[in-house]
């Protein structure tokens, strides 16, 4: 993750966070996993629809 708020670092996934990630329906075009309301972004707000 190069974007987060407290610097540059890896995340491991295990096996089962990875299949859920893969399964996930994308977006044609779009290069987020969580894809926001806007076309091209990503959510920002998880409060909301969580």
């Amino acid at each position: 993750m190069p974007g987060s708020k407290t610097g540059r670092k890896v995340i491991v996934l295990n096996e089962a966070a990875r299949k859920v990630l893969q399964e996930l329906l994308r977006q044609k075009g779009d290069p987020y996993v969580i894809c926001g309301y806007k076309k091209g972004q990503h959510l920002v707000n998880l409060q909301k629809p969580w």
